[in-house]
């Protein structure tokens, strides 16, 4: 047998769901092995994630064709369950070959089966290699079988720039409803990579949300953020337009704050932002669609607003504690029964944990609340955002060398990446200078210098920048505290605040009334001191 070197498909989905340009790149090559088969009369029957190999030179290799046959006519009878082989990878059943989470219906059934279950295979390999789980699962294998039956995947798991369509025409429960060859999933896959307005390197249109330094109301624009590796072509110029507040509402922002007032549902379809009417703030809901606006019900006090990855709830700050609600309506539900000051926003994973940062370094907990987890110690390390995967988390950490200076203190933030389970670090010195990180689903890691929002290619299976960062757009709000005010979904829509924090005058008044202005910047509470110097 040939020596293959490498690792499967399985192993690296193990690190995480691979990017659409990765994973692209990848099934291409396994539609062109399997249709080669095909084109000799050989259907695989057992196509999965284990039994595909990528050598280092990402050259994929289709292995196992042990329970390959020869290609049937339809209408071909059932083999009879008596002289079936007892199967004896992945499944304890004995008279259906093949791998129950891979298993087409018919092949499920113990049916006749042709070139049309591998497509449905295929189709299991590329959801679960572009979400990280398995399109059927179960406890049990007859639970899984069950889910291949009847069940849907679950199409929310998908990222926003995956190819769905052909998704769901590969997974199609009736084969003659299911895509009838595997070299068009190789051409309509060929064909998105060539198109430029649905490139998987790029990003589709991006949305802006901006506040003028008068903080008058909120702007939103569209433009077109393009990311081409290390291509040179110019960013286009974003549009903007004006979204006004109601009357009597202001976006909360200090220029000395950890929070973050805004952030765009996943998939960018709402935008979700704190609001104050009065000393009270409330959250509020904007339909990018239809451009309505309301108040979430049950966010009396709530700041620092954060989404589900499904996009159905919003967790927040209310009363020291953390909180989430359904937006569809519903009483808001308690996570951290503790009460604790947030400092520096929070994140919420796939797999129903969130991360969040608090004044004694980051921690974790289940979104269906309980004691939370310590997962760093420094009550530097804030802004955490979930990798792909739900078992990495991008987090900003300051050096505490620099944190009681506050007019260089963003000279010491850096880009840590942080292993849930192993606690290991990754700092990504490379970026130099960088703050709040978020991950695109189109591989690419967002992250403010200053008042600078850039993108720069990154593998997060590997912890590695690849090429230059490229600058998005300035002029982001950012406090003097080391936030940036922006959000982004996984598809690239954008959401950001846009000004700088107003200057300050630091100013004197004698007895008789008159104003001595001493100084111009970022000042705050300003003391005198007992120095023969500024008492003359």
């Amino acid at each position: 047998m040939e020596l293959v070197a490498g690792e499967t498909l399985a192993e690296r989905i193990q690190r995480g769901p691979l990017s659409a340009e990765e994973a692209r790149s990848l099934f291409i090559q396994i539609a062109e092995g399997l249709g080669a088969a095909h084109e000799k009369g050989v259907i695989h029957r057992d196509l999965k994630p284990a039994n595909v190999m990528i050598t280092p030179e990402g050259i994929v290799k289709i292995l196992d064709f042990g329970l390959a046959k020869a290609l049937v006519r339809e209408g071909e009878p059932a083999l009879d369950t008596s002289q079936s082989p007892t199967l004896t990878k992945g499944t304890a059943l004995g008279v259906i070959m093949g791998t129950e989470h891979y298993m087409s219906p018919e092949q499920a059934r113990g049916k006749p089966v042709d070139k049309r279950t591998d497509v449905w295979a295929f189709g299991c390999c590329l959801f679960e290699a572009l979400s990280g789980r398995k399109a059927f699962d179960g406890e049990v294998g007859t639970d899984v079988l069950g889910a291949v039956i009847h069940n849907e995947p679950d199409w929310n798991a998908l990222p926003t720039i995956a190819p769905r369509r052909l998704l769901e025409r590969c997974l199609r429960k009736n084969r003659h409803d299911r895509l009838q060859d595997i070299g068009d999933a190789r051409i309509e896959l060929a064909d998105q990579g060539a198109e430029p307005t649905t490139q998987t390197r790029s990003v589709k249109p991006l949305a802006l949300v901006l506040m003028l330094a008068t903080l008058a109301g909120i702007a939103i624009g569209a433009g077109l953020l393009s990311l081409f590796g290390n291509d040179a072509r110019p960013l286009p110029e974003p549009k903007r337009f004006a979204i006004p507040l109601r009357e009597g509402e202001r976006i909360r922002n200090y220029f000395l704050s950890w929070d973050n007032p805004l952030v765009f549902s996943p998939d960018g379809s709402h935008l979700v932002y704190a609001a104050s009417r009065g000393s009270t703030s409330f959250l509020y809901l904007r339909d990018m669609s239809s451009g309505e606006t309301r108040q979430v019900s049950g966010t009396t006090g709530a700041t620092d607003p954060f989404f589900s990855p499904d996009g159905q709830w919003v967790g927040f700050l209310a009363e020291s504690r953390l909180k989430k609600v359904r937006l569809a309506g519903g009483e808001p539900e308690v996570i951290t029964a503790k009460r604790f000051s947030l400092e520096g926003g929070a994140s919420w994973g796939p797999d129903g944990w969130i991360v969040f940062a608090a004044k004694e370094g980051l921690f974790l907990v289940s979104v269906d609340g309980g004691e939370s987890e310590g997962l760093t110690t420094s009550s530097f390390d804030r802004f955490p955002s979930f990798l792909p995967g739900g078992q990495q988390i991008s987090f900003t950490a300051t050096d505490a060398a620099v944190f009681d200076d506050m007019a260089n203190f963003q000279d010491g933030e850096r880009l840590v990446i942080l292993d849930v389970a192993s606690r290991e670090r990754t700092g990504l010195e490379e970026l130099g200078r960088a703050s709040s990180g978020v991950y695109l689903d189109s591989g690419h890691l967002a992250f403010a210098r200053g008042s600078d929002l850039l993108v720069t290619a990154f593998d997060p299976a590997a912890r590695g920048i690849r090429g230059e960062p490229r600058l998005v757009t300035s002029g982001v709000f950012a406090t003097t505290s080391g936030r940036s005010y922006f959000a982004v979904s996984r598809n690239g829509d954008l959401s950001l605040l846009l000004g700088n924090p107003a200057e300050r005058s630091v100013v004197v008044v004698d007895r008789a009334g008159r104003e001595h202005h001493v100084a111009q910047g970022q000042y705050m509470h300003p003391v005198f001191v007992s120095d023969s110097a500024y008492e003359s």
